[in-house]
């Protein structure tokens, strides 16, 4: 039987893929009361989270991937998941960025906290210093070579 180019193609795609996501939290993996995957916004008062549920964002900013080797272009992080997590190393949430890098996470707890992404694959290059509540954070993250 012969195989034709295309099957190959389409299961190297299909490798290609799978290995992307393999460092990457799955989408199955509960996140802490405190974020969820639609920008880490904690709704409270209307259980529907329509528009008139009060919103608590107390760490958000915008992410940015630099050149690196591996990436030669500087742009917004699309999709990558990032932890925040407090003074004592325990994790507060994770939540992905949107299509412009942002991001956000309602906290209970006072910080300082630590924020870095929750992939193999980045670095982070700024800030390397404890963030605070209700700061904007520009992150800065690098592709690892």
């Amino acid at each position: 039987m012969a195989r034709s180019p295309l099957m190959f193609l389409s299961l190297f795609v299909f490798l290609l893929a799978a290995s992307a996501q393999a460092d990457d939290p799955p989408y199955a993996t509960p996140l802490s009361p405190q974020a969820t995957r639609k920008g880490g916004k904690l709704r409270k008062g209307v259980p529907d989270g329509s528009k008139n549920a009060k919103r608590r964002i107390d760490v958000r900013g915008q992410c940015t991937v630099l050149e690196s080797p591996l990436n030669p272009i500087t742009g917004p992080c699309v999709s990558v998941p990032l932890e925040l997590k407090d003074r004592l190393g325990a994790s507060l949430g994770v939540s992905r960025t949107n299509e412009k890098g942002e991001f956000d996470f309602a906290v209970a707890s006072e910080g300082p906290y630590t924020l870095a992404p929750n992939s193999s694959f980045y670095v982070v290059v700024a800030p390397l210093n404890p963030i605070d509540r209700g700061q904007r954070v520009e992150l800065r993250i690098r592709q690892k070579k």
